[in-house]
């Protein structure tokens, strides 16, 4: 089995915090491992790429990890991905992120440490329906939480990010 540990930060002084920071998403992931029983994985890290936009994804270490899962997708051995969060993987509009998540699902196992769900490719289709639900559900809150912050703070926010992130 081959465990990937995926830490992201949308800039470099967030990587630094305590809480959501590579200190606390490591954190957050032991914690999954040892509840899941998984052994410790390669970290895959990204910083500075906005999970708004899945820059993680389009240009960063998460995705030349995708496009080698994808050359190799009909190996044998067992691949789990596991993020700290779920905002982690997407902040996306709901519809973007299904359109994100659904096809690495059929790649690898994905663990999200926060909602306590490993989905597994090979679980019986009733488990693994159940757990996709609760793992969209949480992509619609991700995007619903962006933009209530972006709103609240006058799309200062949003600006603010862009900046960051340039």
């Amino acid at each position: 089995m081959k465990v990937f540990e995926i830490l992201r930060c949308s800039t470099h002084k967030q990587a630094e915090e305590s809480k959501t920071g590579l200190k606390g998403q490591r954190r957050r992931i032991a914690e999954f491992r040892r509840q899941f029983d998984l052994p410790k994985g390669q970290e895959i890290v990204d910083i500075g790429k906005s999970a708004r936009e899945h820059l993680q994804i389009k240009d960063g270490n998460l995705g030349k990890l995708l496009r080698r899962l994808e050359k190799n997708k009909n190996s044998k051995e067992q691949v789990t991905l596991i993020f700290p969060y779920s905002d982690r993987l997407t902040r996306a509009e709901f519809e973007d992120g299904v359109e994100v998540f659904l096809p690495i699902s059929r790649l690898a196992n994905i663990g999200f440490a926060d909602l306590d769900v490993l989905v597994k490719r090979d679980d019986p289709k009733e488990v693994r329906s159940r757990e996709i639900k609760r793992v969209i559900e949480s992509f619609d809150e991700n995007a619903l939480q962006w933009r209530r912050l972006s709103k609240r703070m006058g799309d200062y926010h949003a600006e603010f990010r862009e900046n960051w992130i340039a």
